[in-house]
């Protein structure tokens, strides 16, 4: 199914003024005896704002604003790619990680990790897990039974933080020694 493009909206007699370093453009123009500009960045069609100034002054001070926003959020975007290029994870066989979900439940799944591949890249299999039921129905804390498995071997990329993204799935923690809560329904 093809999407179709959202066109931006450009006033009339509008002066452009773009911003390339930051893939931004503002277009400004009058309404009346009030300043007005429309801003997007990158490829949106959807403005990041479009406001009337009762100064021409209160116009490019928001502006300045919006310009140092996309400036923060280029270098904020650029160090993550940085530390995500420059991580090696910690990971090594025998490892365990954790992945927990649900919604009104809290379901645990762990896995071992069976082979390194890369500096950024492991093989992770699904683990047996006991659980030790509290006094209250339904819920108890989760222990991982090593070398018990019962899942298919997966590749998966490891992020910083020692963070595994487990395909189809979720992210996947490094398991801190400590037993997990679990909760599930009759």
């Amino acid at each position: 199914m093809r999407r179709s493009i959202a066109t931006r909206y450009i006033p009339e007699n509008s002066t452009a003024i773009d911003f390339d370093d930051i893939k931004g453009v503002v277009y400004l123009y009058r309404i009346n005896n009030s300043y007005a500009a429309v801003a997007y960045s990158g490829r949106k069609s959807k403005s990041d704002f479009h406001y009337r100034f009762r100064t021409e002054d209160q116009r490019t001070e928001h502006i300045q604003k919006w310009v140092c926003g996309l400036e923060e959020e280029k270098k904020e975007k650029e160090r993550r790619r940085a530390a995500q290029k420059a991580f090696k994870h910690t990971l090594e066989v025998g490892s365990i990680v954790y992945e927990s979900y649900g919604y009104e439940q809290t379901n645990i799944i762990f896995y071992e990790v069976t082979e390194v591949v890369t500096d950024k890249t492991v093989v992770v299999r699904q683990i047996a897990k006991s659980i030790d039921e509290q006094n209250c129905s339904m819920s108890g804390y989760a222990m991982p039974i090593p070398g018990v498995y019962n899942g298919e071997a997966i590749r998966c990329r490891v992020s910083v933080g020692n963070v595994v993204k487990i395909k189809g799935r979720g992210n996947a923690w490094h398991w801190d020694g400590k037993r997990k809560y679990v909760s599930w329904y009759a």
